[in-house]
C-alpha cells in the first residue's frame, strides 16, 4: 500500500511511501492511527498522511528507525481544528452547519488574517442548514473539532474530510450535511462475524435534573419514557424506572441540548465489538446499525472502526467504557 505525505501549509504532496503496516482507526475516542513506512526525511510532525482508499490522519509522531524505515502515529484529521476559540454567544440565531463553515473559514482557511495560522487550502461545501446548535464552552472557550462531534451526535450533521483537487490546487474537502442514514443490520450469526467482546451497562438514566448556578439558580426536571424520548411531566404514564441524576447547566448552554445528549447514554450503554474480511465490511464510522444478538436487538452505531494490515476490519458498537483508556479518550 502506498501513503502520501502531504504538507501541513500548502497541501502539496511532500513523499510518496511505501507501508509495510499499518492500524488505521476512525473512532469516537482519541486512538492514535499507526504505520511502518519505507524511510523518509520528508515526514514532519504536523503533516496530513493520506491513502489511496480515504484515510486521513494528522502526523503526531515520527520514529525514524535504524534499519532504515518510519514509524509513524497519526491522529483523526479533524484535529487540524481543535485550537480553541472565544465563544461570542453568536450561535443562538444561525444554523449549525453554516456556524461550523463560517468558524472554519474565519479561525483556518483563508479569512485566517494571520498567515501562521492560515490552511489556505480547506474548500467547505455545505450542503445543509437545519438547526442551531450551542457549542460546548469551557472557561468561554470552544474548538471546532468537538463542535463537528457534537452535532453529528445530537443531529445528524456529519462533516466529512477528501483529499481532492479544485481547479489544478491540491484541497482539503470539508463536505457538512445533515444525513438522515437508515440503520444497517449486523447479524451476528453470520459465519464472517467474529465476537471479541459483549459488554452491557446495568444502569439506566430515568430522570435527569437540569439546574444552574448564580444569582438566579434553576433546577428543571426530565424523564426518560419507555419510547425513547423525554418529557416533563411527572405524571406521564410511559415513564420508565431507574437511575436519577443531576446534571448543571453552564452559561450559554442549551439546557435541551445538554439532556438529550445525556440521556442519549441509555441508547448506547454496551460494547459490541466484531471483525470481520475486509472484503465483508460494509459498515462506516458513525454507521447507525442494529446488532441482532442471540435472538435480542440493539440500536446502536459504528463507534470505532479500525483497518488492520492483515485484510480484516474491526468494529466497535456502542459507547460502553471497558477501560480506563476508553475512560480518559472519550470524545464522542
Amino acid at each position: 500500500m502506498k501513503v502520501y505525505i502531504k504538507d501541513r501549509e500548502t497541501f502539496s504532496t511532500k513523499a510518496a511511501l511505501d507501508c509495510y503496516s499499518y492500524t488505521l482507526v476512525k473512532s469516537i475516542y482519541t486512538d492514535l492511527s499507526e504505520l511502518v513506512t519505507e524511510y523518509s526525511d520528508q515526514a514532519e510532525l504536523g503533516d496530513i498522511l493520506i491513502d489511496n482508499k480515504g484515510y486521513l490522519g494528522v502526523i503526531s509522531n515520527l520514529e525514524r528507525e535504524d534499519k532504515g524505515s518510519l514509524a509513524i502515529k497519526c491522529q483523526d484529521i479533524s484535529t487540524l481544528f481543535s485550537r480553541s476559540i472565544i465563544y461570542q454567544g453568536d450561535a443562538d440565531n444561525i444554523n449549525a452547519e453554516n456556524y461550523l463553515e463560517q468558524y472554519l473559514y474565519e479561525q483556518y482557511g483563508g479569512d485566517q488574517s494571520d498567515p501562521f495560522y492560515q490552511l489556505a487550502y480547506i474548500s467547505v461545501d455545505r450542503q445543509t442548514s437545519t438547526t442551531p446548535c450551542i457549542p460546548n464552552t469551557e472557561e468561554g472557550l470552544w474548538n471546532c473539532k468537538s463542535y463537528i462531534s457534537r452535532i453529528r451526535r445530537l443531529y445528524g450533521i456529519y462533516t466529512d474530510f477528501e483529499a481532492n483537487n479544485l481547479d489544478g490546487r491540491p484541497v482539503l474537502k470539508v463536505t457538512i450535511a445533515r444525513k438522515q442514514l437508515d440503520p444497517k443490520r449486523v447479524f451476528t450469526t453470520n459465519r464472517n462475524v467474529d465476537i471479541t467482546e459483549e459488554t452491557f451497562s446495568n444502569t439506566t438514566i430515568a430522570k435527569i435534573t437540569a439546574y444552574t448556578r448564580g444569582d438566579t439558580p434553576t433546577a428543571n426536571d426530565y424523564y426518560m419514557t419507555s419510547s425513547g424520548t423525554y418529557t416533563t411531566n411527572p405524571d406521564d404514564p410511559t415513564r420508565i424506572s431507574g437511575d436519577w441524576e443531576y446534571l448543571e447547566i453552564q452559561e450559554g448552554e442549551s439546557e435541551a441540548e445538554q439532556v438529550l445528549n445525556k440521556f442519549k447514554e441509555n441508547t448506547y450503554s454496551h460494547k459490541i465489538s466484531f471483525i470481520v474480511p475486509e472484503n465483508e465490511a460494509r459498515y462506516d464510522f458513525y454507521d447507525p446499525v442494529v446488532v441482532e444478538l442471540r435472538s435480542q436487538y440493539y440500536d446502536s452505531y459504528i463507534a470505532k472502526k479500525i483497518k488492520h494490515d492483515n485484510g480484516t476490519i474491526e468494529y466497535v458498537c456502542g459507547e460502553l467504557r471497558t477501560s480506563l483508556t476508553d475512560k480518559i479518550n472519550k470524545t464522542l
